[in-house]
């Protein structure tokens, strides 16, 4: 089978939230001490072909007209949806932005085909319908009955355009075909009940017009029907494609249902006979998987970075700190100049699960699975050399194609965005979702046909107005912010997979063959192949300096450090040092690690009165240092010097510096040429290693000086270290 392939990918949730801990004070009205006011000018160029916003008669893209002229803009709704999606993924925001949908099956999806055969046993029909916010369900009171197309034809109904025509039956009147046997329609008063015109099919359905009580069907019940159905042709949830169902349901009028029961009462609601029986979860269901249950509260109660910049509704509403203006083209568009692109834009939907759920490589995945979760957040993939691809025609069937007249690539774009009472932080926030925090080659995109290439824009800040600090100085400060809550989570931000991951989607890496549209032969295959979904990308990392992440870090835990020892927290304190050096001794260089336990011994030393009581706790702390000063000499070999020298092929030649004489000539000569060198603590573990490795010699006089501490070439190394003598007297009584 060949490979899955996909226009977009998906960044993965973190099980985290950061939630600002000044999201409770924002105001309006009192600004923070260290609030600023300012714009950002923004400058936004199309690489490749933009269709955006409109949605007119003449299929133009956002614009407006002056004196006969057409001035295009991107609105600044796209552009703020655009960047707020970025800063949700770069700031450890919430997934909320998300409609809560249910998904249903049928028997085609041979994944759980068994299980679907199992629940859709004793199907009931009767009639729904809603009064105010709440549903009720008749049942039919002679169960399912069918009648022949022939029949109908008998009838004179099989061409009528009545909704659900009555007729009246007589004791084995009609007949209909059941498990290979003629069953008689019951004596009694029906109404004509069409379900779809599929091919093959013999019958439609007799609803009785006698039907039992009425009951009350559960809200959750009624969510599920109308979400699961919610693609329906003749039930769309979109208002300018309602059909007959779902405009008769709407006004409170009865419509024809199939359902199930168990012993609690109705939990599922169908159309057809073969229904589409609901996932056991929903979209809302598998977000909440990815987050601690504990943790939920806050989920819904508490402001993330984004909201608090760009406002929140409901529990937690508030209005937005962030004003982005439409962006205008100074460019006069020729109509000639324009691209007219016309197909199908159709794609998996959120119901197709070997893309859109998280896959855990062993079986697939689906809205059922225990602890199933979604993929992550949906990003486009950017084309190499920003090619389109062309769209699918279909069948040429014109009612199911988009036709829109896109923009020419190349026109520079330009707008404002006036930040109020923001914090310098939330403003580094701001401009690195604009800019993937200034990494190179990264692109955003917009408007339709993204998934064909269109859109893609490349965003640069020009200039900042009424503001304190540099682009630069504010993302360093939003940067440093999100190190310090990652660091308090065991993480950090070097290691990240969904900042790696949003750089490679957004990188212009991705060639037509791997971003195709699957067709439904595809789609289908790949919801039976187990381990088959997975996206490949090409490795990428956002522009993040390690070297002031260590520093930030170290700065970080320093001051939470000397507060800690300052309340003689001392146990405490030296805990939170040993974590750092264990966390960064896998994260970062060996001689980086060293610093860091070299300015903690200087927070120590402060409280030397205290120090005894915690000695077994420095001793692994300088155990610690000691490693790492060995593993920094290995790699300082790398680097020109006496461990460099000592473990240096003679003149190319596969001969190494092996006799006594030979090594102490050479390093005469090495710190002869290098007057001034520093002998290292590294130079020292290399030379004993060195000494340690040399065989006793064969030869006269290589044995006598080897033996001889007196001797030329023993009383030149002990004039270089002193400890000379010690590992003569070892190396001695080893020999």
């Amino acid at each position: 089978m060949s490979k899955i392939t996909s226009p977009f990918n998906f960044v993965p949730l973190s099980d985290i939230v950061f939630y600002p801990q000044w999201s409770d004070l924002i105001s309006h009205d009192i600004p923070f001490e260290d609030g600023e006011d300012g714009t950002i000018e923004l400058s936004i160029k199309n690489i490749s072909p933009l269709y955006v916003g409109a949605g007119t008669p003449d299929n133009l893209s956002s614009h407006i007209v002056s004196n006969g002229i057409r001035h295009y803009f991107i609105p600044g709704t796209t552009l703020k949806g655009c960047f707020r999606n970025v800063m949700e993924i770069m700031s450890y925001g919430k997934m909320e932005q998300y409609e809560d949908t249910s998904f249903g099956f049928r028997t085609f999806d041979t994944k759980v085909k068994n299980d679907y055969k199992r629940l859709v046993r004793n199907v009931k029909c009767g009639w729904l319908w809603k009064d105010y916010d709440k549903c009720y369900l008749e049942e039919c009171s002679n169960g399912i009955q069918r009648i022949s197309h022939a029949d109908l034809a008998k009838l004179g109904f099989a061409d009528s355009n009545l909704r659900y025509p009555e007729i009246v039956v007589g004791d084995e009147e009609l007949s209909f075909m059941k498990n290979q046997n003629v069953v008689y329609v019951k004596a009694g008063r029906y109404k004509i009940v069409r379900t779809g015109q599929i091919g093959g099919k013999k019958h439609e359905y007799l609803f009785s017009a006698e039907c039992n009580e009425k009951i009350e069907i559960p809200q959750r019940v009624i969510e599920r029907f109308e979400t699961v159905h919610s693609m329906t042709p003749v039930f769309a949830i979109k208002k300018d494609s309602k059909g007959c169902l779902r405009e008769d349901y709407d006004n409170g009028k009865k419509i024809p249902v199939f359902f199930i029961e168990d012993k609690t009462g109705v939990i599922c609601i169908g159309l057809t006979r073969n229904m589409k029986y609901p996932y056991k979860y929903s979209i809302k269901d598998l977000v909440k998987n990815y987050y601690d249950p504990k943790t939920w509260s806050d989920f819904e109660n508490k402001r993330d970075l984004p909201q608090c910049i760009f406002g929140s509704a409901g529990k937690s509403s508030l209005k937005g700190r962030v004003q982005i203006g439409n962006a205008f083209t100074d460019a006069e568009v020729q109509d000639e100049e324009l691209l007219h692109v016309s197909g199908v834009l159709g794609q998996p939907k959120p119901s197709y699960y070997p893309l859109y759920l998280k896959q855990d490589g062993k079986t697939v995945v689906n809205y059922s699975t225990t602890k199933s979760t979604i993929a992550g957040r949906k990003r486009y993939r950017i084309t190499k050399d920003f090619q389109t691809i062309p769209l699918s025609q279909g069948n040429d069937n014109d009612n199911v194609k988009s036709h829109f007249n896109a923009l020419p690539a190349g026109l520079e774009f330009t707008c404002r965005i006036v930040v109020h009472n923001l914090r310098k932080a939330e403003i580094g926030a701001l401009l690195s979702s604009i800019t993937f925090n200034q990494t190179e080659e990264c692109y955003h995109n917009i408007g339709m046909a993204k998934a064909f290439g269109y859109g893609i824009i490349e965003c640069r800040i020009k200039a900042l107005h009424g503001l304190q600090h540099t682009v630069s100085e504010y993302i360093d400060s939003f940067d440093e912010l999100m190190e310090y809550f990652l660091y308090e989570n065991g993480r950090s931000i070097s290691s990240e997979e969904s900042y790696r991951l949003l750089a490679s989607i957004a990188s212009p890496t991705h060639v037509a063959k791997d971003m195709k549209q699957m067709d439904f032969k595809e789609c289908r295959a790949f919801t039976q192949e187990d381990n088959a979904s997975v996206l490949v990308e090409e490795p990428k990392h956002i522009n993040i300096d390690e070297g002031k992440a260590i520093s930030n870090i170290l700065k970080y835990v320093h001051h939470r450090a000397e507060i800690m020892a300052a309340d003689k927290h001392w146990e405490s304190a030296v805990e939170l040092l040993n974590d750092l050096v264990t966390m960064l001794t896998k994260e970062y260089m060996y001689s980086s690690v060293i610093e860091i336990i070299r300015e903690i011994n200087e927070i120590i030393n402060v409280y030397q009165d205290e120090e005894k009581k915690y000695n077994d706790k420095m001793k692994a702390l300088d155990e610690q240092r000691r490693l790492a000063d060995i593993e920094s000499a290995k790699a300082a070999r790398k680097e020109k010097g006496l461990a460099f020298l000592l473990e240096t092929k003679v003149n190319s030649s596969e001969l190494k510096i092996s006799s006594l004489s030979q090594g102490t000539s050479r390093l005469k000569d090495f710190l002869k040429k290098n007057n001034g060198y520093l002998i290292t603590a590294g130079d020292k573990v290399s030379v004993h290693e060195w000494l340690c490795s040399l065989e006793r010699p064969v030869k006269k006089q290589d044995k006598k000086d080897f033996e001889d501490f007196n001797g030329v070439s023993w009383k030149y190394i002990a004039s270089l270290f002193e400890e000379a003598e010690l590992w003569f007297g070892e190396i001695n009584a080893g020999k």
